[in-house]
């Protein structure tokens, strides 16, 4: 394999996938852009990109029949990034500044994702409270980002 590869396109895998791809590979890659595109759980792809110095430099929110894709541009950094909220994960820090219609359209999308994920929570037996929490605090946070 080509060792002076510059872009990077890793696209329509799920997030934890494409988070292992990328581990394996940025030793090979040290200098590439990664263009990625998660068909789901994105806030697993960027909890491991800031959680291992990748810089997101832009997402862009792409809408295709009825479903909302992001794709994000990252490459490996010497900063240390703060450690990002579970909204960040979720959002997107680029994507919080933007709040364009289609952003709090997705955001939406989250949002109808977690309620669910709370009323499973709560109809278990012994509901673990730190999950019920976070779910609480992130739906908050994701309420009032659509509304705002």
């Amino acid at each position: 394999m080509p060792r002076d590869a510059r872009d990077i396109f890793i696209l329509g895998m799920g997030g934890g996938l494409i988070a292992d791809i990328i581990s394996r590979g940025k030793n090979f890659f040290a200098d590439a852009v990664y263009v990625l595109s998660a068909a789901a759980h994105d806030h697993a792809l960027r909890r491991f990109l800031y959680e291992n110095n990748f810089f997101i430099g832009d997402e862009i929110p792409v809408k295709e029949n009825g479903r909302i894709s992001i794709v994000m541009r990252a490459f490996e950094s010497d900063k240390i990034f703060p450690q990002p909220s579970d909204f960040e994960c979720e959002i997107g820090r680029n994507l919080i500044e933007k709040k364009t219609p289609l952003v709090r359209e997705y955001a939406a999308g989250i949002l109808k994702r977690e309620l669910l994920k709370l009323k499973g929570l709560q109809k278990a037996n012994a509901p673990d409270e730190s999950k019920l929490e976070r779910a609480r605090r992130l739906i908050c946070e994701l309420n009032d980002f659509i509304k705002t």
